[in-house]
């Protein structure tokens, strides 16, 4: 007979085992990095759900010579996909892929990894493969709102990751000549402005959080595309979880049926960003990626996939 998730998580947090420790390794915690804000927000809810884990963040930025710090025979070390081989000599090692290897020119990386190490992704990213497993955590910040101002302002822009799928001189210019207004450097409270008082938000980051705040402001965003990938594709790979996706309210492109479509499904594309972003999603992916956790270090079931079996 078939357990729910939650009774199945209720039965190996009752049962009494050694406990194994896991490491997430991470310089300090910085707001304006998402990545960052990734894995303090999945030590957090690692910490408050996984009992039978001990939670530590390793903070490898305090470390004067990392090489000196041992590790259990048993300790699980959480890497986030930018980190070139296994700093801490774990014998136990998740990859954390935040962002495509692929579109982030870092498939060399992949040499310096152990095809034994286990692949978790954040979201699809790359359209080449096939088996992958799915942790996506969102948080959202309940700040970003509709104010129904005066959008006065016609365009803001996020350049950010763009500078991974174009070049910053040809950005530039283009910056320039249609006058947008960048909002990189802008703290959280003067983002938030800008979304309540442009019409529209000019992205070269295709994998922007903002994407989703932007829409929930009533600021359409207009995703430049991405070569290779057409929008279904973009969806799929960047805009999808599980359980949801974001199908309407943005622009994949600046074609005048992308920008009017967007404009008459902005409130359609506002629920879904809010589902997208909701706690309902997060507790169901922490539920999974606690459940898989266990079958893996606990039970000794095969249930992770190693990047011999996902690239």
């Amino acid at each position: 007979m078939l357990i729910s998730k939650q009774k199945f998580l209720n039965i190996i947090n009752n049962t009494h085992i050694l406990k194994r420790t896991i490491y997430i390794y991470s310089p300090s915690s910085d707001q304006t990095s998402g990545g960052i804000s990734a894995l303090y927000n999945l030590y957090n809810l690692l910490k408050q759900k996984a009992s039978n884990f001990n939670i530590h963040i390793f903070n490898y930025d305090i470390y004067e010579n990392i090489s000196k710090f041992k590790l259990n025979d048993s300790d699980i070390v959480i890497y986030p996909e930018i980190i070139e081989g296994n700093p801490l000599n774990a014998k136990h090692v998740i990859r954390f892929i935040f962002f495509s290897l692929e579109l982030n020119n870092r498939n060399n990386i992949l040499q310096t990894w152990n095809k034994s190490d286990y692949i978790i992704q954040w979201l699809k990213w790359e359209k080449s493969i096939s088996k992958y497993i799915q942790i996506y955590l969102p948080f959202i910040d309940l700040d970003y709102k509709n104010l129904n101002l005066n959008r006065f302002e016609n365009t803001c822009c996020l350049v950010k990751k763009g500078v991974f799928f174009d070049d910053i001189l040809n950005i530039i210019n283009e910056i320039n000549e249609k006058k947008y207004i960048i909002i990189d450097n802008l703290n959280k409270e003067q983002i938030i402005n800008k979304f309540n008082t442009c019409k529209y938000f000019y992205t070269y980051d295709p994998v922007t959080a903002y994407i989703l705040y932007s829409i929930i402001c009533g600021c359409i965003p207009i995703i430049k595309p991405l070569k290779n990938y057409n929008k279904q594709e973009y969806i799929n790979a960047f805009l999808s979880c599980e359980l949801c996706s974001l199908k309407h309210g943005f622009a994949y492109g600046e074609h005048n049926d992308e920008i009017e479509f967007a404009e008459k499904t902005l409130e359609i594309g506002k629920k879904e960003a809010l589902q997208l972003l909701s706690s309902e999603i997060c507790n169901y992916y922490i539920n999974k990626f606690i459940i898989l956790l266990n079958e893996q270090f606990i039970f000794n079931k095969d249930t992770l996939l190693t990047l011999g079996e996902v690239f």
